[in-house]
């Protein structure tokens, strides 16, 4: 797990090919009032090296967990975010180009994603940035939170396989 300030960087890899398809789960607390600029949980998003970003957002959007995506590298292409309810221990994103979704889960259960910019692209920019749980180099975010269980699939699960995760 990491606890606030403390994040993980793994180099880019070709097994991290989440270009049509991905799965981006997280164990921690979603729900406390966000500090600063926010707090980042995924990131490989360092301009020109733009892919995904999943980040708690801070402001008039407390309590609501943000995903960025790109499909060229230096662009957004869409912003989609999920509201954050109290006692939330899990959460998940499943992203299929395919047919241009993403669903959001909370505890195993989907939930709206409501889009804030743009469409769910076809394909995402998977670049060379380095993979960061728990910051984001691009504009300095650190998590506030204690996280854990952080793990990203390069298939969309199925709802009965998100449930399956939190529930084991």
């Amino acid at each position: 797990p990491f606890g606030e300030g403390e994040y993980s960087s793994t180099p880019d890899s070709a097994t991290l090919d989440v270009t049509t398809t991905a799965t981006w789960e997280l164990w921690g607390n979603f729900y406390e009032s966000f500090s600063g600029s926010g707090d980042a949980y995924y990131s490989k998003w360092s301009e020109p090296q733009r892919s995904f970003l999943i980040l708690g957002n801070n402001g008039a959007e407390v309590n609501r967990v943000r995903i960025l995506l790109s499909s060229g590298g230096s662009d957004v292409s869409w912003i989609g975010y999920i509201e954050v309810t109290d006692n939330v221990q899990q959460m998940s994103f499943t992203y299929d180009g395919a047919t241009n979704t993403v669903i959001g889960y909370l505890d195993g259960v989907a939930t709206t994603v409501t889009t804030a910019l743009g469409s769910v692209p076809s394909s995402i920019f998977v670049g060379t940035a380095d993979l960061l749980i728990g910051t984001n180099e691009e504009v300095a975010l650190f998590t506030a939170r204690k996280i854990g269980s952080a793990k990203i699939y390069n298939v969309a699960l199925t709802a009965a396989e998100v449930l399956t995760n939190y529930n084991t």
